[in-house]
C-alpha cells in the first residue's frame, strides 16, 4: 500500500517517505515474536530504499562541489586518450575551483545535506544513510586525488590543486 502511495514521488521522496514507512510498520511488528520473516523482509526493503537514498545524497553533494563530472570523466578515462590534464573540464583551473568549493562542504559537511535525509525517523537509519553517503564521496574524492597526483597525467603542481590527501578528506567527515 505504501508502494502505490509512494509511486508518483520523485526517487529521493520516495526512499524517504517508505524507508519511514516501514520503520513504523517495523516498530509495530517487532512487539511479536511471530513476525521475524515479515520482519526480515521489510528490513530488506528498508536497505533497498536506503541504497537509493545514499546514492542520491552523494550525487547530490558531488554535483554542489562540481565534481562529478571530473568524478564521471576521470572513470572513463583510458591511458591512451592521453593525460587527463588535457581533457576539456579536467584543466589545473576547473579542478581547483571544484576543490574550493569542496573545501566549503569539508567546513560545513551539513550544509548539502538533502532535506529528504534529515526527515528520517530513525535516528540510526539517518546515521547510517549520512555515513554511507559520505564514504561515497570519500572514495569518489579518493579516485579524483589519484589520478591527479598520476605523474601520467601531467598535473605540474598536484599538491596545490589537491591539498588534502584521501586520509584527511576522511578523518573531517567522519
Amino acid at each position: 500500500m505504501c508502494s502505490v502511495s509512494a509511486s508518483r514521488l520523485n526517487a529521493v521522496d520516495m526512499a524517504a517517505y517508505m524507508v519511514n514507512s516501514i520503520h513504523l510498520m517495523n516498530t509495530t511488528l517487532s512487539l511479536y515474536e511471530f513476525t521475524d520473516a515479515r520482519l526480515e523482509m521489510l528490513n530488506a526493503q528498508t536497505e533497498a530504499h536506503l541504497d537509493t537514498l545514499v546514492s542520491e545524497q552523494a550525487s547530490y553533494i558531488l554535483n554542489r562541489v562540481g565534481l562529478a563530472q571530473m568524478y564521471g570523466s576521470i572513470q572513463q578515462h583510458r591511458p591512451e586518450h592521453g593525460p587527463l590534464s588535457s581533457i576539456s573540464g579536467l584543466d589545473e583551473i576547473a579542478i581547483k575551483s571544484a576543490m574550493n568549493k569542496f573545501d566549503s562542504y569539508l567546513a560545513q559537511p551539513d550544509s548539502l545535506t538533502l532535506p529528504q535525509c534529515s526527515l528520517i525517523l530513525s535516528s540510526t537509519v539517518r546515521a547510517s544513510a549520512k555515513k554511507r553517503s559520505v564514504e561515497l564521496v570519500c572514495q569518489a574524492y579518493k579516485q579524483i586525488y589519484n589520478a591527479i597526483i598520476d605523474p601520467k597525467n601531467n598535473y605540474r603542481d598536484d599538491q596545490n590543486i589537491v591539498p588534502r590527501t584521501p586520509e584527511q578528506v576522511v578523518h573531517l567527515l567522519m
